[in-house]
């Protein structure tokens, strides 16, 4: 074959060298997609990890506050019966009517306080927006990224995606073919 290759096709080595050079873009495009998946699932372990946090200090919110009612409950009782004790009063039925009366009031504390961290939770679950990161915005960049090499010359990266694509590479479940994409091409 001659030197310059007047058959107009492209040699076996710049074949060879452009086979070369899509396998390494595909290793490295592949290599960047499971570093962002790998910090995707890191953050993901430490927002859920946070939230369980929170969602434990509800639980222990709500353990102390009920703790703190038991122990207001007992002392209003034991005022109560030696008030009325000391009144001659305590052999009387106002004895039990008085003690149910501050029993019932200390249940009602505990209503609301259970209502209350129960609401308070919900608005955490409610508020809950550890959203990762957008991977159609990541396979945007890329695409874009593909783009200014084929202008700048490179030219392979956006002809890679394409067997990828074929092959079922996806970033996040979002395969990298798309509305108005070169990558399946």
């Amino acid at each position: 074959m001659s030197l310059f290759n007047r058959g107009g096709g492209t040699s076996k080595a710049e074949q060879s060298r452009q086979l070369i050079a899509s396998q390494a873009g595909a290793r490295g495009l592949q290599d960047i997609i499971a570093q962002f998946q790998a910090a995707q699932d890191k953050a993901n372990q430490a927002n859920e990890l946070r939230y369980q946090q929170a969602l434990g200090q509800f639980e222990n919110l709500g353990k102390a506050g009920q703790a703190r009612i038991e122990q207001q409950t007992t002392q209003r009782q034991a005022e109560a019966t030696q008030n009325l004790t000391s009144r001659g009063l305590g052999n009387t039925t106002i004895t039990s009517a008085v003690s149910q009366g501050i029993a019932d009031a200390g249940e009602q504390q505990r209503q609301q306080l259970d209502e209350s961290v129960a609401s308070q939770k919900a608005g955490l679950i409610e508020r809950r927006t550890d959203a990762g990161p957008d991977a159609g915005l990541f396979a945007s960049m890329l695409q874009i990224a593909g783009q200014g090499q084929a202008s700048a010359g490179g030219g392979t990266t956006i002809r890679r995606m394409g067997p990828m694509a074929s092959r079922g590479l996806s970033i996040f479940g979002q395969p990298l073919t798309g509305s108005g994409s070169k990558f399946g091409r």
